[in-house]
C-alpha cells in the first residue's frame, strides 16, 4: 500500500511539473505521457531487477556476530604478529566499537609501547579508551596522555579538543 501511495504522489508530481507544457500544446501529450511512462516503468522494472530490498539491516545481530568474528581473527592473528602497530591500533578501535573499554586500552597500550609514546594520535587512541572506561571522568594520567599528543602534535584536532577539556 505505501508503494502505491508513493507512486501515484510521484505520478501527481510529474503530472503537475509538466502540466504548463501539456496546456500549451495537446500535441505534445502524447509524447510527455510516453516519456513518463518510459522513466517510470523503466525504473520500476531497473530496480525489480538490480534492487535488494531484502538486504539486512546493519542493527540486525548478524552483523554484531560478524564483527565478533572479526575482531577474534584479529587477535588471534596478532599472537602471531605482536609487533604490527597498526593491527593493534584496528583491534583497538574494533574493542572501542562494540564497547570493551578495557580490552581496547591494553591494545592502545601495545600501539603506544611499540611506537614508543612518539605517535601523538596512538596517545589520543589510548586516552579516549581511559576515558570511556572511566565513565567520562578526567584524570591526571589521562589528561597527561592528550598533553604529550599536543608536544608531538599540536594541530592534531582530537588531541586540541581533549586537552581543552582536560584543562
Amino acid at each position: 500500500m505505501l508503494w502505491f501511495t508513493l507512486g501515484v504522489m510521484c505520478f501527481a508530481g510529474v503530472i503537475f511539473a509538466i502540466w504548463p507544457f501539456l496546456r500549451d500544446n495537446s500535441r505534445k501529450f502524447g509524447l510527455v505521457a510516453g516519456a513518463v511512462v518510459f522513466v517510470v516503468g523503466g525504473s520500476a522494472g531497473l530496480y525489480s531487477t538490480i534492487g535488494s530490498p531484502n538486504i539486512p539491516s546493519a542493527g540486525s545481530g548478524q552483523v554484531e556476530t560478524s564483527l565478533d568474528e572479526v575482531i577474534t581473527s584479529l587477535a588471534s592473528r596478532l599472537e602471531n604478529e605482536p609487533n604490527d602497530a597498526n593491527g593493534w591500533r584496528l583491534l583497538g578501535r574494533s574493542y572501542m566499537q562494540v564497547g570493551n573499554y578495557s580490552a581496547a586500552i591494553g591494545a592502545f597500550e601495545r600501539v603506544v609501547e611499540l611506537e614508543s609514546a612518539q605517535n601523538a594520535q596512538g596517545l589520543v587512541d589510548l586516552g579516549q579508551a581511559m576515558l570511556a572506561h572511566s565513565g567520562q571522568a578526567m584524570n591526571p594520567r589521562i589528561a597527561s596522555l592528550f598533553e604529550n599528543a599536543l608536544a608531538l602534535e599540536p594541530n592534531n584536532p582530537a588531541a586540541l579538543f581533549w586537552g581543552g577539556i582536560a584543562a
